[in-house]
């Protein structure tokens, strides 16, 4: 067998999909962009913000319940491979300086588990966000972990 053929094996299409969507279970990410947000006021993010796959966020003065893209949203997003089981991966990290925590709150047709989630200030959530219905596009966010910011040198 060789290398491309195992490589199909494992769901990667190094020249596409056979209906041309590229990916490993999803849309292949060829470059990552950090997103830097500073907005004294809750947001809605994007899916541009969550494929750039890693957000800076500072809730500035006070506490922010910003809300994710609904499911419609982030089935476009995923490209026109996508099929339930496909997703992607994105990490908010809260740099307020205070205590603003930030609540992520879920969009139309869109999970959360577990269903609150909440980033503390110097907190990274690392999150994976999964198709679970095409018919009427659903997703479930489920957060994967919160990092602490590490102390020390």
């Amino acid at each position: 067998m060789g290398l491309f053929q195992e490589l199909t094996t494992f769901g990667l299409y190094p020249w596409g999909k056979p209906d041309n969507g590229l990916g490993i279970n999803g849309p292949l990410r060829l470059e990552g962009v950090v997103t830097t947000l500073d907005t004294d006021s809750d947001l809605t993010l994007t899916m541009a913000q969550l494929l750039g796959g890693y957000i800076l966020r500072d809730p500035v003065s006070d506490d922010r319940d910003d809300v994710l893209p609904t499911a419609t949203l982030f089935v476009q997003g995923m490209g026109r491979g996508a099929k339930i089981g496909s997703f992607i991966d994105f990490a908010i990290k809260n740099t307020g300086e205070g205590v603003e925590d930030i609540d992520l709150n879920a969009g139309n047709n869109v999970t959360l588990s577990p269903t609150t989630i909440e980033i503390a200030p110097g907190e990274t959530g690392l999150f994976r966000a999964v198709i679970t219905s095409m018919t009427t596009p659903a997703v479930t966010v489920y957060c994967l972990g919160n990092l602490t910011e590490p102390t020390g040198t």
